[in-house]
């Protein structure tokens, strides 16, 4: 039989010992300093200078003076001398005066109370924590208070590419996500089985503006993917436009872009493709800025499709954004005409007609830009061909040709007309005059007016009369 017991190493009275009294006084005295655990600090290394008979220390690394060489013991003091008493993996105690508790890992106290939460490996509060879920509630309810003013729940992730998000479930399948999705936008997304989800809303991390993919319920309209319209000469408005055949094709490009224009678009792209022939849209077609429309106007070929109005072909109204890809423009006053903020893209071959006062003309904010794409001039008199007032902007960039079908003539006016602090860059144009040559003035930058060339020299834009620039108006 050992002489101490095995866990608290108390001493045991042996048969036939004199002074069995110091023998139990001693078990007695080291039953007082662990059962109760109370120390006055964790980590002590220097004694006090004046200690208090019964006070126990958990000494740390690095203690000294009367402590030193027990880094990790458990330090009392006891008339008028230091005890010391090796702890056991498992042990509990308590900071003296507060309700923070620790345990003995072999190595060190590590936390668990009110105070001291720190690097615990998980927490269940009436469930099993797990690896994943370290922290998990079972509650009907779970309160999250304020302490002074405010209280912010922070859900954090590593990445950009990362999910940081609240996961609703319904016997654990996922039905509802709100959060930082695979990239920072606010996307809130809903599933009937878990598998299969649908996002419903996305906010946009640098503008602000919300879409929403599923579309809106109660919103006739609201898309939820791109959409394609059909015009045909032997379609009828009554029908819904989305086939490709005179049972399902509307008649007027006007009737199609109004339909358009009633969607509601959010991030999503509505292409109307147009058919061979020419579209007469009465004074013009009219394509309205609503801040949400994405229009694509595609014609069967710039030879194949036509459309036209008695004053203007195509005016482009407000905020919106307008393709137009392969077909004829042609209008008695401006064929093509942005305003008021409208961006506008001309790509693939674009044949610009009549058009006596303007043919390309942007005004008020209004931008279009020309990439990758052929323009086609032919007719003949006094039109401008690139006009921009009230900072309008008209881009052709790379991949820009202009030729000519006949020759064309800018006598009475200029080939590009700039005003009111509006711009023309034109650095990048191939000019091809092989089927007629363009004569006229070649430019009047005035009021302010920009025209760009990036040092082309002043007979880069086409005519043959010098360009002339006045009251601030530049040429560059």
């Amino acid at each position: 039989m050992s002489d101490n017991s095995p866990r608290l190493d108390l001493p045991y009275i042996q048969p036939a010992q004199a002074q069995k009294h110091v023998t139990h006084n001693e078990a007695l005295r080291l039953l007082d300093a662990l059962v109760q655990l109370t120390v006055v600090a964790f980590g002590a290394v220097t004694p006090p200078s004046l200690p208090v008979e019964g006070e126990i220390y958990a000494l740390g690394p690095g203690a000294n003076d009367a402590w030193s060489g027990r880094d990790g013991d458990l330090a009392m003091y006891v008339d008028g001398a230091w005890q010391f008493h090796t702890p056991q993996p498992g042990w509990a105690a308590v900071l003296a005066g507060t309700t923070e508790m620790r345990i003995w890992d072999g190595g060190d106290w590590s936390g668990l109370g009110a105070d001291s939460f720190d690097n615990l490996t998980g927490v269940g509060i009436n469930t099993t924590a797990d690896g994943t879920n370290r922290l998990a509630v079972s509650s009907p309810a779970t309160l999250l208070s304020h302490e002074g003013d405010d209280h912010r729940l922070k859900v954090n992730k590593a990445t950009a590419g990362d999910t940081a998000s609240l996961l609703f479930q319904d016997g654990w399948s996922g039905r509802a996500e709100i959060g930082l999705a695979g990239d920072d936008d606010l996307h809130v997304k809903v599933s009937a089985d878990g598998s299969a989800w649908t996002e419903a809303l996305v906010i946009n991390a640098v503008t602000g503006a919300a879409s929403f993919p599923a579309g809106i319920a109660g919103v006739a309209g609201s898309l939820s993917t791109n959409r394609t319209y059909y015009v045909r000469g032997d379609g009828y408005d009554g029908n819904d436009g989305l086939a490709d055949t005179a049972a399902g094709a509307f008649r007027t490009v006007q009737h199609a872009v109004d339909i358009a224009a009633g969607l509601y678009c959010g991030p999503y792209t509505v292409t109307i493709r147009i058919g061979p022939g020419t579209f007469d849209e009465g004074t013009r077609l009219l394509v309205p800025g609503n801040g949400n429309l994405r229009l694509v106007l595609e014609g069967a070929g710039y030879d194949a499709t036509t459309i036209s109005g008695s004053a203007y072909g195509i005016q482009i109204t407000g905020p919106c954004e307008v393709t137009l890809r392969n077909l004829s423009v042609s209008g008695a006053s401006v064929a093509l005409w942005a305003r008021y903020g409208a961006r506008v893209f001309l790509r693939g071959t674009i044949q610009i007609g009549t058009g006596s006062a303007r043919m390309i003309c942007a005004d008020n904010g209004a931008y279009i830009e020309v990439l990758n794409c052929t323009l086609l001039i032919g007719a003949t008199g006094s039109a401008y061909f690139l006009y921009a007032t009230a900072g309008g902007y008209i881009y052709l960039g790379t991949g820009v040709t202009v030729a000519t079908t006949a020759p064309v003539s800018f006598t009475a006016t200029a080939f590009a007309n700039l005003s009111a602090t509006a711009q023309v860059n034109a650095s990048q144009v191939v000019w091809d005059e092989s089927a007629g040559a363009i004569s006229g003035l070649r430019f009047n930058a005035n009021s302010n007016g920009v025209i760009n060339t990036a040092g082309g020299g002043a007979s880069y834009i086409p005519g043959t009369t010098a360009g002339i620039t006045a009251t601030g108006g530049q040429y560059v």
